[in-house]
């Protein structure tokens, strides 16, 4: 598959997640009782109640917010990265754009390759948002708490920070620094 077409695809599957973390909350508005548990204390007894439409009103509007931002960002980046380079805190990005050695040609291709990271990234999130949002639904339709969505929610953190850092490491150490060292 061509670099193009994975792109498409990303983009594709990204829309699809922020369509689904939006959306999913409604199907399940059908199966909860009008009063659903919102809070668990520590001995796994309901300790908040709240309304399943504003509950699922409330999923349905927080939940797709990182992967709609994720798709923004890339759709516009080229506008950042003319208009409002001041805007984007990656580092790799500020030394491409801040470096002379580097003609614009590859400038482009680098920041475009730096992007296509977000989009990565994008669909991590939104695969990890929408299994919290299951975990959490799931845990309202049966009033009871579904032990693994805390598990989840304290180990992704880690999960889907690493490796995208790992991955800018990468392109910073293999593709800018040979730029910027010549």
């Amino acid at each position: 598959m061509n670099n193009d077409k994975r792109v498409k695809l990303m983009i594709y599957v990204n829309i699809a997640l922020t369509a689904s973390l939006a959306l999913i909350p409604w199907v399940f508005l059908g199966w909860m009782p009008p009063v659903v548990p919102t809070h668990w204390g520590s001995g796994g007894e309901p300790n908040s109640y709240g309304s399943s439409y504003v509950t699922v009103a409330i999923l349905s509007g927080v939940m797709p917010i990182a992967n709609i931002i994720i798709l923004v960002t890339y759709f516009f980046r080229w506008t950042l990265v003319r208009r409002y380079p001041y805007l984007i805190n990656l580092p790799a990005i500020a030394m491409v754009l801040g470096s002379e050695r580097i003609n614009e040609g590859v400038k482009e291709r680098l920041i475009e390759k730096i992007f296509q990271v977000s989009l990565v990234i994008g669909l991590a999130v939104g695969a990890y948002l929408l299994l919290l949002e299951l975990g959490i639904l799931y845990s309202m339709m049966t009033a009871s708490p579904t032990p693994w969505v805390i598990w989840v929610s304290l180990a992704g953190v880690p999960v889907l920070i690493a490796p995208p850092l790992i991955i800018y490491r990468k392109i910073y150490r293999e593709e800018i620094m040979k730029y910027l060292s010549k």
